[in-house]
Formats: structure tokens, sequence, C-alpha cells
């Protein structure tokens, strides 16, 4: 397992790298990161939903998909209420970027192929359904916590966003077993593989307009990638061991595993995507943020995934 994240920590960095290549160069401006977040928010984000929930002969009964969307719902709860908690509000916008930070987990680009990698591809739909539910809270809580007065949550607006209406129609899709045809799949599958690659970029394109003042991290920065990596997913092993979830049935423990490691990714991407997009807080310090919890998530996702193994 541990090389298995090392390997995809490796390949992020590399994609990261590009990003800041292309920022120094003037290839890539990062005023040039609208229309591309735009794109993996609402078009790409829609697409990984409903290119797994669609599909033919997804395995996962409805039980444990039921079963994880629960245990998705109750870890990104508890996951913002300490953060919340940890994380007072103080002068300027970061401690709402360190909230976000903190609370949301980079399931969509990292944990997905970590799930896959070690759970095996019938493991997919429950990081699938990680990544649907995560769309709920990523438009609602997050995106009312980075853009504040600038961001308004009304039904209007939920319900004619993309990503939220991707899951309304892949989970009715799924329990009604209604599928898409192979060359519509196939289309869903190049959209959705734009997912890591195209978001790494962009936050190398953050980092390499970051100057070196904007590099001091202070206490505060350390104990949100600290409450990402460590605190808040040991929290949640400790509960599922607590109630036994991971025994409640034969199949229970694939998707008990399968949330364990999503919330043991690092910080989000959304973290620098909202911010950019609802214009209050400073992306940058953003995707400070989830670099370093990135890089040193290469020690911390073992430690906690060895934990659960242990426990559970």
């Amino acid at each position: 397992m541990a090389s298995i994240v090392g390997g995809q920590v490796v390949v992020m960095f590399v994609l990261i790298g590009i990003g800041i290549l292309c920022n120094k160069t003037g290839l890539f401006p990062e005023d040039a990161t609208g229309p591309c977040i735009n794109l993996l928010l609402l078009v790409v984000s829609p697409a990984i939903i409903l290119g797994r929930f669609m599909r033919p002969g997804v395995p996962g009964s409805l039980s444990m998909v039921l079963l994880s969307a629960a245990l998705v719902i109750a870890v990104i709860f508890i996951g913002i209420g300490i953060s919340v908690l940890l994380i007072p509000k103080r002068e300027g916008t970061n401690y709402s970027v360190e909230r976000v930070a903190a609370s949301a987990a980079n399931t969509g680009f990292m944990g997905i192929p970590l799930v896959v990698a070690a759970l095996g591809e019938d493991a997919m739909i429950y990081a699938a359904i990680y990544v649907a539910l995560f769309q709920v809270f990523n438009w609602t809580f997050w995106a009312k916590e980075l853009g504040g007065e600038n961001y308004t949550i009304t039904a209007k607006k939920l319900l004619t966003n993309p990503a939220i209406i991707s899951i309304v129609v892949g989970f009715a899709c799924y329990a009604l077993q209604i599928t898409l045809p192979g060359l519509a799949l196939d289309a869903l599958d190049y959209l959705a593989n734009l997912n890591t690659g195209l978001s790494m970029f962009i936050m190398g394109v953050f980092l390499g307009g970051i100057k070196r003042s904007e590099l001091k991290l202070d206490r505060y920065a350390f104990r949100a990638i600290l409450l990402r990596l460590l605190l808040i997913p040991i929290v949640i092993v400790l509960l599922f061991k607590l109630v036994g979830v991971g025994n409640w049935s034969a199949a229970a423990y694939t998707p008990v595993m399968a949330n364990i490691i999503g919330t043991a990714c690092p910080a989000a991407i959304v973290v620098i995507l909202l911010s950019k997009r609802t214009g209050r807080c400073n992306p940058r310090y953003g995707a400070v943020l989830v670099a370093l919890s990135t890089l040193l998530s290469l020690v911390s996702l073992p430690l906690v995934v060895g934990l659960a193994e242990k426990l559970l």
C-alpha cells in the first residue's frame, strides 16, 4: 500500500511541476485558469458520476451502496464539525481556506485510483459514491465557507447545478438499472480522464505564481494539515471500530475501507477552485495547503490505512 501511495504522489507532483513550469514561462498564466476551473467543476465531475453509475453490470449490491452513502455523509459531517470547532474565525479569510482544507479530502483526484489499487476494480462504485456526495457539500458548506457573502445558496442554484443533477440522475439510474450505450460511456470516460491531470496542472499554475513571502507557513496552516491528514481520519477509524460497521455484513468491509482511504486523502483541490471561483479567499494559500498535504500524505496515508486494517 505504501508503494501505491508513493507512486501516486510522485505522479501528481510531476503534473504539478508541469503547471508551475507553464506559469513561470508565461505559457499558462493564472488568469487563464477560470474556464478550466468551470470545466472541472461543472463538466468533468458530473462525467465521473454518470459514467460510473450508468454502466452495465456495475458490481455492488444496493444495500452496500446505501451503506456506503450513509458512511460518506457521516464522515464528511464529522470532518466539517471538527474543522469548525478547532479552527475558529479570525481576522482575514485564511481561516475559511483552512477549514475547507481540513474537512474536504482529495477523494476524486487521488482517492479513486488508490481505492481501485488497494481494493480492486469492484470497489470503484464506492469511490464514485464518495465523489458524488462530496459534490453536495462542495456546492453548499464549502462554497459558502470560502465565498462568504459572495456566495448564496438557493434551491434554484442547487437544482440547476450540473454536478447535483448528475448525482440525482446517477443514483436513480443505478437503482433502476438504467444504463448508457458503450459509445456514450466512452465519451464520459474521456471527460472523466481529464480529472486528475487537469486539476494537478491548475494547482501547479497557482503555485507557480506564489511569491516567496507567501510560502511562509505558520501554526494555522500546519494545524489544518494535521487535522486533514491525521486527526480527522483517525477519529473516523476509531468511530468505525466503536460501532463495528465493518462487521455488519460479509460485504461491508470493502465500502468501509473505501471510505477510510477516501477520508485519509490530502486536502481537496476544490480549496483552490472554489476560492478562485467565489473570489473571497486567496487560492494561492489553498494551493500551498493542498500541495504540502499531498506531499505529507506519502507518510500519513499508509499509517491511517494500516491502523484501519489492524482495528477493523
